[in-house]
């Protein structure tokens, strides 16, 4: 079809000669393809649809527009030489809503001050993690308002032989590993290798000695960590009580110290009396006749925070239900009604006070709690007044919360039991797993520690000073509310600090406009409701593990109405299935079989009263796993569009022994 010079086109037809004419030679292929990344760069090296015209031998643009369905690429991975491979660290909390910037800036801080003591991007400094300049943030990087993780380096040997995901989540370590397999990563230098070696050998060394001490002698790492952790409380604390730093810039200074100070705390402590606890758990596995029995004996380990917090709000929830007029309240008033009488004090005084102990103790937690910038239970008292509606619908005993408490502990010591029948040679063997097994117990639940005493307290510990201070900048009307500061990077908190102190007015307008445009942009991001699991520098995206192949051509025959994930908690149910995208909104039943994208704290009320569970992501450390094998309920992963395969009503059955989920009836 060509146009013609008097308006209009005419259809030709060719002849098979005709059809092996190139419409472009090569020459002018390869000058298009530079006319293309011409204009990509024009337009800050963001993928543009392109149409153009050849005419009298030269190329011509008519039209270029960002191909706005790909999902956003960080900004300095146009940079890096070589394709880059990152994964989104939202994904690997269970959190996939975007994340504000001064919530980035944190965790960028803190887990960069981790990986330098490593050798990992030392190029990297400390004003590089706090900068809101995205092209100085080489390994935490930022697009669509989520961080991502610049794992490129860790993709090609010696790295490669040491780091997996598999615990973390299925999904990302299957293409993971087939990336690794495409060898489409540049090589690390031997100079760079060595360096790293080096650096690792070093920060290792003292880790190892210490893990040792506390495979040995098990109680004092632990009692040894939580009282270093006070201490470190007490720094929090007194640093904001210091008449030195009664200033906003003197808080935001003692905020900074924080995030220097938190990640060699959890280095130094918590690491060494985490290792132990891993290494038994594998060693058993090895040493066990079924691996998945191994898990059995992660249930009802000691100081496991989100454990004890059940417990508290299960105390909570048989005060009420004890008394009936409580007990009427909460059975036909709104969760905002009855926050609002929870903050007047308005609750029987034993109800009252155990209610104030859960939030003294639980109310830092939260939706998206890794998230500095998200409110925490203590603002949003109505969330854990839903959680208590919902324990308030466990009517079987057998479902209360202390009876699955006791359960799961006997069940531990009847998989121990088994393991040890099951043994190979029970004279060498038996006291190696006696001694792992007391490691276990004593040592397992430090995992989630550096998470709930180290980030979840600091972070709303820190958030509440700071809202304290910023509503200083509103009285200035520097900004229009306090928690506008969430929208800034902590190289740009510390300037409206500054401005504040000293009542610099010049830049009202840029902060105001600076941070209505960061909550335009976030509040954009929210709406989108699928993130990769794994994002490469060319735009290329992995949602799921579906499309690849598997590395040994293997893959499990499936029946029809049979889907396969990976399994986390054994047992075997079948029930019901009830969708669920938001905790506070679940319309959950007792017995029916969670589905769901992942899970965080949040979520943690509704486990009680399923029967089951189905992630469509996640691994062996995510969250959903933990509480399932922590409450025996049967657990599956790693089901890529869960939520789709499945609908509410729906019967099926679900294998946490051997990760297969059947679909019974509709």
């Amino acid at each position: 079809i060509i146009g013609k010079s008097d308006g209009g086109t005419e259809t030709l037809e060719t002849i098979d000669n005709d059809k092996k004419v190139e419409a472009l030679s090569d020459e002018y292929i390869i000058e298009l393809a530079k006319l293309a990344k011409q204009v990509e760069k024009s337009h800050n090296n963001q993928p543009q649809d392109l149409e153009w015209g050849f005419m009298k031998g030269k190329l011509y643009i008519l039209q270029a527009r960002p191909i706005t369905t790909l999902f956003p690429i960080p900004k300095h991975a146009h940079g890096q030489s070589g394709l880059r491979c990152m994964v989104s660290f939202g994904t690997v909390q269970g959190f996939l809503e975007p994340m504000t910037p001064l919530g980035q800036s944190v965790i960028r801080t803190v887990l960069s001050s981790i990986v330098r003591k490593i050798g990992i991007n030392r190029n990297c400094s400390l004003q590089d993690d706090k900068s809101s300049d995205p092209l100085r943030h080489y390994l935490f990087k930022s697009a669509a308002n989520r961080l991502w993780i610049d794992i490129t380096g860790v993709l090609t040997p010696p790295a490669s032989k040491f780091f997996g995901f598999s615990m973390v989540d299925t999904g990302i370590d299957k293409i993971i590993s087939y990336l690794m397999r495409s060898k489409a990563f540049p090589s690390r230098s031997i100079l760079s290798s060595l360096t790293t070696c080096v650096f690792a050998f070093l920060f290792f060394i003292p880790l190892i000695l210490k893990a040792i001490q506390n495979f040995l002698f098990p109680q004092y790492g632990k009692k040894l960590f939580f009282n270093q952790m006070e201490k470190y409380h007490q720094f929090i604390d007194e640093g904001f009580h210091d008449e030195k730093n009664q200033s906003f810039i003197g808080y935001v200074d003692h905020f900074q110290n924080i995030l220097l100070v938190l990640p060699s705390t959890i280095v130094k402590y918590a690491a060494p009396s985490i290792i132990p606890s891993v290494l038994s758990l594998r060693i058993l596995q090895k040493i066990a006749k079924d691996p998945m029995d191994v898990l059995a004996l992660t249930r009802a380990v000691e100081s496991n925070p989100t454990t004890e917090m059940n417990l508290l709000l299960w105390k909570v929830t048989v005060l009420i239900r004890d008394d009936q007029t409580t007990l009427s309240l909460f059975e036909n008033e709104t969760i905002y009604s009855l926050a609002d009488m929870y903050k007047q004090k308005s609750f029987k005084l034993d109800i009252q006070l155990e209610m104030e102990e859960f939030f003294r103790m639980y109310g830092c937690r939260g939706i998206g709690e890794v998230d500095m910038g998200r409110k925490r239970w203590s603002d949003e008292p109505q969330l854990v007044m839903d959680q208590i509606k919902n324990y308030l619908k466990i009517r079987n005993p057998d479902k209360a919360i202390t009876t699955i408490h006791d359960r799961s502990k006997q069940s531990a010591y009847e998989a121990f039991s088994k393991i040890e029948s099951e043994l190979r040679w029970p004279l060498i063997q038996r006291p190696l797993i006696n001694f792992l097994f007391s490691r276990l117990k004593i040592l397992f639940s430090l995992r989630e520690c550096p998470k709930f005493n180290g980030l979840i307290q600091t972070f709303a510990k820190c958030r509440q000073a700071l809202l304290y201070k910023a509503q200083e900048a509103v009285n200035e009307n520097l900004i229009s509310n306090a928690d506008d500061i969430f929208f800034l990077h902590i190289d740009e908190l510390k300037l409206l600090a500054s401005d504040t102190d000293n009542k610099q007015y010049e830049k009202v307008d840029y902060w105001k406009h600076l941070i209505s445009q960061r909550r335009i942009e976030y509040n954009k991001h929210m709406s989108c409701k699928r993130v990769p699991l794994v994002l490469l520098s060319d735009g290329r995206t992995y949602y799921d593990a579906t499309t690849i192949p598997d590395e040994k051509n293997n893959q499990t025959e499936l029946m029809e109405g049979e889907y396969a994930g990976s399994p986390v908690s054994p047992g075997l149910y079948e029930g019901k299935v009830r969708i669920v995208d938001d905790p506070l909104n679940s319309e959950l039943q007792p017995g029916e079989i969670l589905v769901c994208t992942a899970t965080d704290p949040a979520w943690t009320s509704l486990f009680p009263i399923v029967g089951a569970l189905v992630l469509e992501m996640g691994g062996m450390l995510q969250h959903g796993a933990i509480v399932s094998r922590e409450y025996g309920l049967p657990a599956v992963v790693g089901v890529a569009n869960a939520k789709k395969l499945f609908h509410n009503g729906q019967l099926i059955q679900v294998n946490g022994s051997t990760g297969r989920i059947k679909v019974l009836s509709d």
